[in-house]
């Protein structure tokens, strides 16, 4: 079968130091039986930083190819926008003079666009595809502001041609993934086809680095923070008033990560010694904190589409063994709980954190939370479910 990976915004395949994300690894799972190309964008949205453009051969059965993007600063932008409409339009033609090499397309969404492009040429071409929906788009946007009606009315109003793309997309796939059973659910009401095959692969990260699955505790306890540095995703501001409110020596804070809100968040912890901020780290510095940390704070922000997820920085966590403090109810909340993982604070509860923080524990718990993300998360079971499942969409649907 040859077969198109079509995204945006990953790291590319041929950069080491990068960590693969999603895309990327099913890509390689798949050209292990496979004729595969892996389509993206020459930006990488995590780092807004740009790539070469070309082609690329991995392996005997994988080439990268990126083509040109016109980029972006901020996340929520009209330049961003107008990136993935202009990135879509092109791919489409893209898709046009390669249509006798495809036997079949797995497309991210987000984008809308981009999901909508394949959708149109899959359906004047009769070529199968898969939706692979990762995120809430576009209804984050207006679901934000759900408490301020008028305002959440004008950016759904704005988000139109955006649900109509994702709408169409959805709605003409021959089979349709997702992340969590709560996203596959939401994905799905749009497809009323019989024939549709679809079914949720939890995220897992490409994280072969030796780990240290017996953490030693000497008089301090490491919190490590893998993430998004941004106010309006994480409750940054409950841990702020934990610092200035609570004794925290005996606590030692590992913050790593990049994003628009970073120099705030240094400014705002600058004074105290025990919150240690890295900025970005490749994936070699950062499993040196991660085998140094005893927990790992997931502070997310509950909103309606990190609560149907289970983020990738949580998996992440339990895979170098570290028990994880975290705020989101929903997937995440369902699945730790009932299996006694992870301790849970109220996001914005002040006292709630404080129950949490005051009580964490020295004791030592084996492979305990490592375990658990191999019973679930790990990689190679989640990816060769993941490609059989997409063999059967070509052969039933």
């Amino acid at each position: 079968m040859k077969i198109i990976v079509l995204t945006v915004g990953e790291p590319p395949l041929y950069d080491e130091s990068k960590r693969l994300h999603r895309s990327g690894i099913l890509s390689h799972k798949l050209s292990i039986k496979h004729k595969v190309e892996y389509w993206s964008s020459n930006f990488f949205h995590q780092k807004k930083e740009y790539f070469d453009i070309g082609k690329y051969k991995i392996n005997k059965n994988l080439n990268f190819v990126s083509f040109p993007s016109l980029g972006y600063n901020k996340n929520i932008s009209i330049k961003r926008y107008i990136d993935q409409f202009l990135f879509a339009f092109y791919i489409f033609f893209k898709l046009l003079k390669n249509k006798k090499n495809i036997d079949l397309i797995i497309v991210s969404m987000p984008t809308c666009d981009l999901a909508f492009s394949v959708s149109l040429f899959s359906k004047i071409f009769k070529i199968k595809y898969i939706v692979d929906v990762r995120d809430m788009w576009p209804d984050i946007f207006w679901l934000k502001f759900n408490k301020k009606k008028f305002i959440s009315l004008i950016i759904k109003l704005l988000s139109l041609p955006q649900i109509i793309f994702r709408n169409y997309a959805l709605k003409n796939a021959n089979g349709i993934t997702s992340i969590t059973q709560d996203f596959l659910e939401w994905s799905t009401k749009k497809n009323k086809n019989k024939k549709l095959l679809s079914n949720y692969f939890y995220l897992s990260p490409n994280n072969n680095f030796t780990k240290n699955l017996n953490k030693t505790f000497n008089d301090k306890i490491n919190i490590c923070f893998f993430g998004v540095i941004s106010y309006s995703k994480f409750d940054f501001k409950t841990l702020i008033k934990f610092l200035n409110t609570h004794d925290s020596n005996n606590l030692i804070f590992h913050i790593c990560g990049d994003g628009d809100d970073l120099e705030k968040l240094k400014k705002d912890l600058s004074k105290y010694p025990n919150v240690k901020i890295y900025g970005y780290l490749n994936i070699n510095d950062l499993s040196k904190i991660a085998n140094i940390s005893h927990y790992g704070l997931a502070n997310y922000i509950p909103t309606k589409d990190f609560n149907m997820s289970i983020p990738n920085k949580i998996i992440e966590y339990l895979s170098y063994n570290i028990q994880i403090i975290y705020s989101l109810e929903g997937s995440t909340k369902k699945l730790l709980s009932a299996n006694n993982i992870g301790r849970y604070y109220k996001s914005g509860d002040i006292y709630s954190l404080i129950s949490v923080l005051s009580n964490l524990s020295y004791s030592q718990s084996g492979a305990l939370y490592y375990n658990f993300y191999k019973e679930y998360f790990d990689k190679d079971k989640i990816y060769n479910s993941f490609c059989q499942f997409i063999e059967s969409v070509y052969e039933k649907t």
